[in-house]
């Protein structure tokens, strides 16, 4: 992939987790954004993941994104792919928008889900910081 990785202080505050946004050559006319959510929980992984995996159906749990797991890190990750060619501004807005409230939803299930498991104390953060960034709240679906 002849992407550029962007990270950007403004990303890093929209974003709750660790994000790439891997923006493609004019070759490939695609963005990529690709956040990662944090480790599967220890106990009840595969309940987690067929939970995920249902979310992946017809992106029903997600508003376009994709869930799945790293195979370098074992970590959940969310990411979206777009191509950007005759893609309206409005478009784009929605779709990143989407992305970022896919990152926070599944950030949050994942956190929730391994606190009940006993993987995470309650002042814990987990993967996900706890709240929203005020200057970049997420938007309701």
């Amino acid at each position: 992939n002849s992407g550029t990785y962007l990270d950007t202080g403004s990303a890093k505050r929209s974003f709750p987790s660790p994000t790439k946004i891997i923006a493609a050559d004019a070759q490939t006319d695609a963005m990529t954004m690709i956040s990662e959510l944090g480790e599967l929980p220890e106990r009840g992984a595969a309940l987690f993941l067929k939970q995920s995996l249902e979310g992946n159906y017809l992106h029903r749990g997600t508003s376009g994104s994709t869930l799945a797991v790293n195979p370098n890190t074992g970590f959940l990750c969310v990411f979206r792919l777009m191509t950007m060619e005759g893609l309206a501004f409005e478009t784009f807005v929605d779709r990143v928008t989407g992305f970022v409230n896919d990152v926070i939803t599944w950030g949050r299930l994942l956190e929730d889900y391994r606190r009940v498991q006993g993987e995470l104390q309650p002042d814990d953060d987990g993967a996900v910081a706890d709240g929203e960034d005020e200057e970049h709240p997420s938007v309701a679906r």
